[in-house]
């Protein structure tokens, strides 16, 4: 019997802080792209400069660089695609990643031996439909959220040359892959060119047989601005519309069986220790899977350990999605986020001895202990002295403008570790 090959992990880059922690923490690849592109267009901060030294870092640390392209495109873009064909060579990454046939025309008139991978807004469910991307030049499809580990080994078996990539963690659309009109009808602005409000994480009310969103809690997410829809209500609650997340964690060695070669993480948007904590999760996973000799029993806890480090995260609850049916995929009723156990409190940049230059997120405080999480193993860190940049030794440290402390602490840090501090008010 041949030998499976280790699936890829490919995590998520939404600047080239996040693309070189997440290396740090264990991805095999990383996807990033330009804004204008990319389906997440805001809180991205991928410009062509960083794009060119994320593929620079990934060649130097013998891994991979995927670039995006993956918005529906309207005929305004194909203009701007073709000005940047020349900054795709540049790049030089080892894959592109589009939804777009035009997009796929372009790159294979333009570029011979570039690697294209289909993204999984082309809702890819089929093995008909990933034979016909196949035979139309795209080396690797990554499947829709949809299809069912059944289905996943149906596709495997009538396309045995065919690269197969699924998103194993992250956010879940109400919409089928992504294909959302809400946002774009409520507030111009469009899912399908990378620019989601999220509506259905709203929290809604009724009045009067109709449903309106809630002005007061949608405030940070763009109000809904008082029209009224007729929508129905379930009898759970007022979150209707807003989906688990997305967590495999647990069958990664079946998908890996049923012969998946990449595993994809969701969130470009999200924050470094959120990149950070889901990369080293799924990479601690993967290679427990591949352990010599294999142990059921080992892999089971480390799976088990793994996941529930995953729930120290902010999220909407996780559910395994459509890999066993719809009848496990779930949606969070009772609430827009369910909050992590642990509070990101910084990272540190530089280290001297037991002191480090922190960049300060939230509030630390002289005299306690935070959880310092690397990417070998987590630690304690007792905070022993803080001083500002002015050199002031101070009772406190707060993220803002002026984020960036040094902190003495009661011993050498690691480095590239992360710190986080028991969240009291999360919820259970």
């Amino acid at each position: 019997m041949a030998m499976l090959k280790v699936p890829e992990l490919v995590s998520p880059g939404g600047s080239f802080e996040k693309i070189k922690y997440a290396f740090i923490f264990g991805a095999d690849a990383v996807y990033a792209g330009l804004a204008e592109f990319s389906l997440r267009s805001r809180e991205n901060r991928c410009d062509k400069e960083s794009l060119i030294k994320a593929a620079a870092l990934a060649r130097s640390l013998r891994k991979k660089f995927y670039l995006t392209f993956n918005i529906y495109a309207h005929e305004r873009h194909i203009k701007q695609f073709k000005q940047n064909l020349s900054f795709i060579e540049k790049v030089a990454p080892d894959a592109v990643i589009i939804s777009d046939p035009g997009f796929l025309e372009l790159l294979r008139k333009n570029f011979k031996r570039l690697k294209i991978h289909l993204s999984t807004q082309a809702n890819a469910t089929n093995s008909e439909a990933v034979k016909f991307w196949a035979s139309n030049g795209v080396s690797r499809v990554i499947l829709a959220r949809e299809v069912t580990l059944e289905e996943i080994r149906a596709i495997r078996r009538r396309n045995p040359e065919v690269e197969l990539e699924i998103f194993v963690h992250g956010a879940m659309c109400m919409s089928y892959s992504g294909r959302c009109l809400l946002s774009r009808f409520l507030l111009n602005r469009s899912a399908n060119l990378g620019d989601c409000a999220q509506p259905c994480r709203w929290k809604w009310s009724t009045k009067e047989e109709r449903v309106i969103g809630d002005e007061k809690a949608n405030k940070n997410s763009s109000p809904y601005g008082g029209k009224n829809f007729l929508l129905e209500e379930d009898e759970h609650g007022t979150y209707f519309i807003n989906s688990k997340d997305l967590c495999l964690i647990e069958y990664l060695k079946e998908l890996r069986d049923a012969g998946v070669d990449a595993f994809k993480i969701e969130g470009r948007n999200k924050s470094v220790y959120y990149l950070s904590l889901t990369t080293r999760a799924y990479r601690r996973v993967i290679d427990g899977m591949n352990y010599k000799p294999f142990s059921a029993a080992l892999f089971a806890k480390i799976s088990k350990r793994e996941k529930k480090n995953l729930k120290m995260l902010s999220g909407r609850g996780l559910s395994s999605g459509f890999l066993f049916g719809k009848e496990r995929w779930k949606v969070n009723t009772k609430q827009s986020l369910v909050a992590g156990n642990y509070q990101f409190v910084g990272e540190i940049l530089a280290l001297k001895e037991n002191e480090a230059q922190v960049n300060v997120h939230n509030r630390i405080l002289k005299g306690e202990t935070l959880k310092a999480i690397s990417p070998k193993r987590d630690y304690l860190l007792k905070v022993k002295r803080i001083l500002n940049k002015s050199g002031l030794e101070k009772d406190s440290a707060h993220g803002g403008v002026d984020s960036i402390y040094k902190i003495v602490f009661s011993q050498k840090p690691l480095k590239y570790s992360l710190l986080v501090k028991k969240d009291n008010t999360a919820s259970k």
